[in-house]
């Protein structure tokens, strides 16, 4: 899948939500921990949580799952030795949703089966 700029992530969710996304409260996430993009979402009914959308449909764009704001990548940027730590800390966070949504797409669909 090609990378997502964060207009093209803005758009993709304002046009699937029906409602304006604002640029600031949304990261691209597609690093190496993980196995597909995700969109991480700071909504206006929720400060304390990130929601996280799994990229891969054209028709929709449905949260799988939320996790704290703090162990998101929207928290503001620290940086050296912290920063580091934070994002090995982020990186974990999104390795067990992407896991966890693997898990969900081959027991429910069979998808990612090698068989």
């Amino acid at each position: 899948m090609p990378r997502m700029t964060q207009a093209q992530a803005v758009a993709w969710l304002g046009e699937r939500w029906g409602e304006p996304v604002r640029e600031a409260d949304v990261r691209v996430w597609q690093d190496t921990p993980v196995t597909r993009s995700w969109l991480l979402v700071r909504c206006s009914w929720n400060d304390d949580e990130v929601e996280c959308v799994p990229v891969g449909s054209d028709w929709w764009a449905e949260p799988w799952d939320a996790i704290a704001y703090q162990d998101s990548p929207l928290m503001p940027r620290k940086r050296g030795v912290e920063g580091a730590k934070h994002r090995a800390h982020v990186d974990g966070v999104m390795r067990r949703v992407d896991a966890e949504y693997l898990a969900y797409l081959r027991e429910v669909h069979g998808e990612g089966d090698d068989e």
